[in-house]
C-alpha cells in the first residue's frame, strides 16, 4: 500500500540520519589534558597585569588629553620639595647667624657702655687730681715768705647733682708758706657777680653767692661750698678774699 511504503521509506531515512549523526559526533570528540591550578593562576595573573596596565594607560592618556601631565607634576613637586628644604636650611642658617650677631652686638654695646662709664669716671678722677695738684702746688714755695695767707686753686663749677639747675660749687685752698709762727685767725669772703636782665649785679644773699666764713688754721685750709644763681642770671665771675681784722691780705678772681 502506498501509505505503508511511505512510512517504511521515512523510517529508513530516519535511521540512516541517526546513525550518521552519531558517527559525526563520535568523530568530533577530542580528549584534552586537564589544566593545572598553577597554570590557571599564572594566566590569571597575566590577564590581571595586562588589565591594570591597560587601565593605567587609559587613565594617563585621559589625563594627558585633558592637559594634566602627572609625571611632569610629580617631577615639579619633587623639585619644589627639594628647593623648599634648601630654603628652610638656608633660613635656619641665617637665623642662627642673626642671633649670633645680635648677641655679639649686645655684648659689644654693653662693653662700650661700660667703657664709657669707666672713661667718665677716670676723667672725673683726673680732674679731681688736677684740682688737688693745683691746690697743693707750691705749698711751701719759699722759706723767705712771712707766713701771710694766699689763695690757690680757686674754681667754680656747675654742681654735678641732677635736677640742680643753676647750682654752682666753689672750692679753693688758703695756705701759708714759709715760716709760720702760730695759727691764722681771719675771715673768708666770696662775692659772686651775675648778668641779669641786661645788667650786671652782685649777689646780695649767702644763697646767691655773698658768703662770709671764719678762718682759723696754721698751715692751710680747704674752703668749699655751693650757691644758687638767680633765675635767668648768667655767671660773670667771683672774687674770693681773705681778711685779717678787716684788712685784705689775699685775693683771687675767678672768670668763667
Amino acid at each position: 500500500m502506498p501509505i505503508k511504503s511511505f512510512f517504511a521509506r521515512r523510517a529508513a531515512r530516519k535511521g540512516i540520519f541517526q546513525r550518521k549523526t552519531k558517527a559525526q559526533l563520535t568523530s568530533r570528540v577530542v580528549i584534552r589534558k586537564p589544566v593545572s591550578w598553577q597554570n590557571r593562576l599564572l594566566w590569571g595573573g597575566l590577564v590581571a597585569v595586562v588589565a591594570a596596565v591597560a587601565g593605567a594607560a587609559l587613565f594617563l592618556g585621559g589625563q594627558y588629553s585633558a592637559g594634566y601631565d602627572s609625571f611632569s607634576t610629580a617631577r615639579s613637586m619633587t623639585e619644589l620639595k627639594r628647593e623648599n628644604a634648601e630654603l628652610r636650611a638656608r633660613a635656619a642658617e641665617l637665623t642662627n647667624a642673626l642671633e649670633t650677631a645680635s648677641t655679639q652686638l649686645h655684648i659689644e654695646q654693653g662693653a662700650h657702655q661700660s667703657m664709657e662709664a669707666q672713661l667718665l669716671k677716670l676723667e672725673d678722677e683726673r680732674n679731681r687730681l688736677n684740682r688737688d695738684l693745683a691746690l697743693f702746688d707750691n705749698l711751701f714755695p719759699s722759706a723767705e715768705n712771712d707766713g701771710r695767707p694766699s689763695i690757690r686753686g680757686f674754681r667754680i663749677e656747675p654742681a654735678s647733682s641732677a635736677g640742680n639747675l643753676g647750682t654752682w660749687r666753689y672750692r679753693l685752698l688758703i695756705m701759708r708758706s714759709g715760716k709760720v709762727g702760730g695759727s691764722f685767725v681771719g675771715e673768708f669772703q666770696l662775692q659772686v657777680r651775675y648778668r641779669q636782665g641786661g645788667q650786671d649785679r652782685v649777689a646780695q644773699t649767702a644763697d646767691a653767692g655773698k658768703i662770709s666764713e671764719a678762718l682759723e688754721f696754721q698751715r692751710y685750709q680747704r674752703v668749699e661750698g655751693q650757691f644758687q644763681a638767680p633765675p635767668g642770671a648768667k655767671l660773670l665771675g667771683a672774687v674770693a678774699r681773705v681778711m685779717d681784722n678787716g684788712k685784705l691780705v689775699a685775693e683771687s678772681i675767678y672768670r668763667p
